[in-house]
């Protein structure tokens, strides 16, 4: 069954030369491979203000990322979890480089069991008419590469972005690994490293033993990893390091509180699609809550209890900063605290237990890996042990 799957597949070989396009079907406008164009001061300004509407992250280190890709550097962006990274690697491809159309970026996440295949492709079986066959699989790095020309692993011209539609299309597509160090780096992105110092791919053919496919001079790939998480962590190589800009992403700092409420707020009144329900013209979340666009603030709700909702996230706010001395937590978990919280409240849960549930649920899972002395002292920062523990 093996061999005649192999025979069916020779008999429709891969094309050796680039194929006419389809009849009936208009051909795709097409431009010469460029490098990634260079930002003026203005347009990095611009578009940190645009992220600044969305995720708190120093302008600085937006600039830092934004210069290593317009460089030629691929990306890692590292960081404890919730603070960003992964929103923050689709935002800066599609904002930075918006007058050109900007970029897709296509997301996939490393596991531990990630190999070559699951990279770069390789042979799969497949059944057809109760027979087993065999094709051509292609990994997340070929499959994003070839989105970007005219005939994909078989060249042509670049080409805008088809998929997804958008207007003015996506002047590419560019690739986002998520837990980038969750994969073996030897084992899955060996190859990869070779490939992104030739700028070109070797990937498998059924016809011969692999056929070359040009990567794009503005292609970039952008890496996430958690730098908190020991379980199943693989270290990064020398050959990943000279390839990728390391670039760190930290939690807010203290004297950033106000603001980091209000992201998370905002974040979660987003997640709710509460700005949607609407009554009397006003969103339904603003009886418990206002929340100030311009200087980035939540403030008192316009009902009795808005002045106590206040505090109570205020109060979880605080309790999360206890927990980051001894474990480093992004502005994505006090976003699904407040989440949690504002559900309870509008469905009509007491404040108190509507706060106690949401921390419970959130925070808790997060301090299993602790050891017993940072437990303890938690603890004590939330009861008349505090004394007693020093």
């Amino acid at each position: 069954a093996v061999v005649s799957g192999l025979a069916d597949l020779r008999k429709d070989p891969h094309p050796t030369k680039v194929p006419d396009p389809p009849s009936g079907k208009e051909k795709s406008p097409t431009f010469e491979d460029e490098q990634l164009k260079l930002l003026k001061s203005s347009e990095i300004k611009t578009g940190c203000k645009e992220i600044a509407d969305v995720l708190l992250i120093d302008e600085k280190k937006i600039t830092e990322i934004v210069t290593a890709l317009a460089s030629g550097r691929h990306v890692l962006l590292a960081g404890p979890i919730g603070t960003g990274k992964t929103k923050l690697a689709k935002l800066i491809p599609k904002t930075f480089w918006s007058k050109i159309g900007g970029y897709y970026a296509e997301d996939h996440t490393a596991t531990s069991d990630w190999t070559t295949q699951d990279v770069i492709g390789g042979l799969f079986p497949k059944m057809e008419n109760g027979r087993v066959a065999y094709g051509i699989q292609n990994g997340c790095v070929v499959d994003t590469v070839s989105r970007n020309w005219e005939y994909g692993v078989d060249g042509g011209e670049r080409i805008k972005s088809k998929k997804p539609p958008k207007t003015p299309p996506y002047h590419g597509t560019w690739l986002i690994i998520d837990e980038f160090n969750r994969a073996d780096i030897d084992k899955a992105f060996g190859q990869l490293f070779t490939s992104l110092r030739t700028g070109q791919l070797k990937i498998p053919d059924m016809d011969k033993s692999f056929k070359d496919l040009k990567i794009p001079k503005d292609f970039r790939i952008i890496g996430t990893l958690n730098t908190a998480d020991k379980h199943f962590l693989f270290q990064l190589s020398d050959a990943l390091k000279s390839r990728f800009a390391y670039i760190e992403l930290d939690i807010p700092k203290s004297k950033q509180k106000d603001q980091e409420i209000y992201y998370a707020m905002n974040g979660a009144v987003e997640e709710l699609d509460l700005n949607e329900k609407l009554k009397d013209g006003k969103p339904t979340y603003e009886r418990y809550v206002i929340l100030n666009h311009g200087t980035k603030t939540a403030n008192p709700g316009k009902s009795d209890n808005g002045e106590e909702f206040r505090n109570r996230i205020v109060h979880a706010y605080n309790t999360l900063y206890t927990v980051r001395i001894f474990k480093k937590l992004g502005t994505a978990i006090l976003k699904l605290i407040y989440q949690n919280f504002l559900v309870g409240r509008m469905m009509g849960i007491s404040s108190l237990e509507s706060l106690d549930n949401a921390l419970t649920t959130n925070l808790i899972p997060q301090l299993e890996n602790l050891s017993l002395p940072f437990i303890e002292a938690i603890e004590a920062f939330h009861s008349d042990n505090l004394m007693q523990i020093f």
